[in-house]
């Protein structure tokens, strides 16, 4: 389990990311706000520091390329069936 910085949406943001079989789950706040967005590559409504806010959701995104994850965001419908189908999020 990690607990990593989410730095660009408000002070003190983070990430969990837990591994478990082989699959990684990631729990957030907000760096996006739906899973839409974070296909889409657009920043979360509400930031204090666009550009670092830009450089967490680059390496959201690198992460789940390279990682079979799980996307779990607070904001986002789809997650109570993302963590109960274990799907995991595809990005072109």
């Amino acid at each position: 389990m990690w607990f990593l910085p989410a730095r660009g949406h408000t002070k003190g943001n983070c990430i969990v990311v837990a591994e478990c079989g082989g699959l990684f789950y990631m729990m957030h706040g907000d760096v996006t706000y739906t899973d839409e967005a974070l296909k889409q590559n657009k920043l979360s409504i509400i930031y204090e520091d666009k550009a670092a806010a830009r450089e967490t959701l680059d390496a959201v995104r690198e992460f789940i390329r390279n990682n079979p994850t799980v996307y779990l965001s607070t904001h986002t419908p789809l997650a109570l069936s993302s963590l109960e189908n274990k799907t995991v999020m595809k990005l072109d």
